[in-house]
């Protein structure tokens, strides 16, 4: 909910002028929203790369636009070569294509196709394990006393926020009326905007307190619905790549390093139980 876009010249006039886009009031989470935020987000990702549909299809190739050289970290294009009657496609280095530089990089896209499929169900399968460790561990070291005390202070920081929030609205509309005076308005306004500051600062602080503690809570997280979504997928699909993937980089044909989304919140929460890193599949093997 945005407020305060224009405001009164004098009271004495029933003429507005419009206020500087910085200081408009903003309030978020005032309107249910749509789609959720997983999905925006994702969608937003999915829109900043390389989309550009296969020639005389109608649809974009699965791994267009994330395919990237591990040499000089261009993206990786698809093209389609002939040999002995037959057609194949490969992954070839957009600056070796252009002839600027670097080497072919060349893998088969149903090769890397495979790589990336069997990556995701390896990540899959170590986070399906870990939430079955979790029910367990949670059962018997659930931390319930600090999270009511962090989520209180949170709730605290929120009202504190909203009610300056407030004060702000409420403020405007005296300096519009003629109540408060324009040097005054400034000086009040100033103190209620870095009151603001203070309690954003102190609330995100808190949220990330508090997530750490909550790390438990497998099921509120949208990366474990994800990876779950996808657990008994048998073919790579666009939409799989686009929720799961960050970027793959190709060294050559048996050295692929797949990259994904929620990597560090995936991190943390298997260092918070004592479980190694999310790390890659080693995908030499893979690509055999």
């Amino acid at each position: 909910m945005v407020q305060g876009k224009y405001q009164k010249i004098n009271y004495k006039v029933k003429k507005f002028r419009e206020v500087d886009e910085a200081d408009w009031i903003r309030v978020e989470g005032t309107h249910e929203p749509i789609i959720s935020r997983e999905v925006f987000d994702i969608v937003q990702e999915a829109m900043s790369r390389d989309t550009r549909v296969a020639p005389g299809r109608a649809y974009v190739y699965p791994l267009s636009g994330y395919v990237r050289c591990a040499d000089c970290g261009q993206n990786m294009i698809k093209r389609m070569v002939k040999s002995h009657g037959h057609k194949y496609h490969y992954y070839f280095c957009s600056s070796y294509a252009k002839g600027e530089g670097c080497t072919s990089h060349n893998i088969s896209d149903t090769k890397l196709a495979k790589i990336v499929l069997a990556s995701i169900r390896i990540q899959t399968n170590l986070l399906i394990d870990t939430e079955e460790f979790v029910k367990i561990y949670q059962a018997k070291h659930r931390e319930k006393l600090e999270v009511r005390a962090i989520s209180s202070q949170i709730k605290t920081q929120q009202e504190e926020i909203q009610r300056y929030k407030e004060l702000l609205i409420k403020l405007y509309n005296d300096k519009a009326d003629g109540i408060v005076e324009a040097g005054e308005y400034k000086n009040i306004e100033s103190r209620f905007r870095e009151k603001i500051r203070s309690c954003e600062s102190a609330l995100e602080e808190l949220n990330k307190r508090r997530s750490i503690v909550l790390t438990h809570e497998i099921s509120d997280r949208p990366w474990m619905k994800l990876f779950r979504k996808y657990e008994n997928e048998d073919s790579l699909t666009r939409q799989m790549v686009v929720s799961l993937i960050d970027d793959i980089i190709v060294y050559d044909k048996n050295h692929i390093e797949v990259h994904f989304r929620f990597e560090d919140e995936m991190n943390d929460f298997l260092e918070h139980y004592g479980w190694q890193k999310a790390k890659r599949p080693e995908l030499e093997a893979l690509s055999e």
